[in-house]
């Protein structure tokens, strides 16, 4: 099956489900652009859904109406490897139960959305991404105790525990490795536990050894509610030593940053972020 034999949107829907993994037909339209929602919902997604050999997939979440993730099915990912010239181990696409996504759907869409927005940002400064990998994109082949190890886990020591994502970039000419924490929760108390163990990470230098990053790495702690987000840097302020971290967590909301990348971070004292600025 050749990308040739698909519509020049369709081919456009698939080069980015390699790159994005899952997309609503909203994250297509609105927030990557590819053609008006309409179009894509009641005409191009069900064509594609419909080839033989299969090619994409959809999950249904029940939600609402409308309510899908799309995804590239094997066959799908092999005509795009081919199209790009690269092989298929650097296409993304899921396999087995990945596509379930349980209760997950909206954390998951929130990742893509700020991979979107990230991508958006890297395009427009001319910032060198490495990797971008989400909690939901698994090592090929590796598994631990029956189960496939995320590319998202955060090791040091005995211990570890799952980012929402972990990307490497450049920009400005400097290395940067930033770990995202989306909050879907308002409760105070479990994201303040989830952003301890980035310190104990950090304190243990686990990214060395794991992605041989040898400067300091970033945490992105991004927000449903600007309300909670205050909270918690309010709550992480008044933590023992906190400050020797300060300068390695910065702060936004969800919203702003599909907006814009680049703008609204802050630091836990409240003073603007320079992390992403031109």
């Amino acid at each position: 099956m050749s990308l040739l034999s698909v519509p020049k949107t369709g081919s456009q829907v698939m080069n980015a489900l390699a790159v994005y993994r899952f997309l609503t037909p909203e994250q297509m339209a609105y927030e990557l652009g590819i053609s008006t929602h309409g179009y894509l919902q009641k005409k191009l997604l069900r064509k594609l859904r419909l080839m033989k050999p299969q090619i994409i997939g959809h999950v249904d979440h029940g939600r609402k109406e409308g309510s899908f993730s799309y995804y590239l099915k094997k066959k799908g990912a092999e005509a795009v490897a081919r199209s790009q010239g690269v092989p298929l181990t650097s296409i993304s696409f899921p396999k087995g139960n990945s596509v379930n996504f349980g209760d997950e759907f909206e954390h998951r869409a929130a990742i893509v959305s700020s991979h979107i927005a990230f991508r958006k940002w890297a395009q427009r400064e001319s910032v060198g991404v490495d990797f971008f990998h989400p909690d939901f994109e698994s090592f090929k082949g590796r598994k631990e105790i029956g189960h496939a190890v995320s590319r998202a886990q955060v090791r040091y020591g005995r211990f570890s525990f799952m980012a929402d994502a972990i990307a490497r970039f450049t920009h400005k000419k400097k290395h940067r490795l930033c770990f995202w924490e989306i909050h879907h929760t308002t409760n105070p108390k479990a994201i303040a536990y989830k952003l301890d163990q980035h310190i104990y990470a950090i304190h243990e230098e686990a990214w060395k050894n794991q992605f041989q990053h040898h400067a300091a790495n970033f945490v992105l702690s991004i927000h449903w509610r600007k309300a909670t987000m205050q909270t918690t840097m309010n709550h992480l302020m008044k933590v023992h030593d906190f400050e020797t971290f300060l300068p390695l967590f910065h702060f936004n909301t969800i919203s702003r940053i599909k907006q814009d990348f680049a703008s609204g971070w802050q630091m836990a004292n409240r003073v603007n972020s320079p992390l992403f600025l031109s």
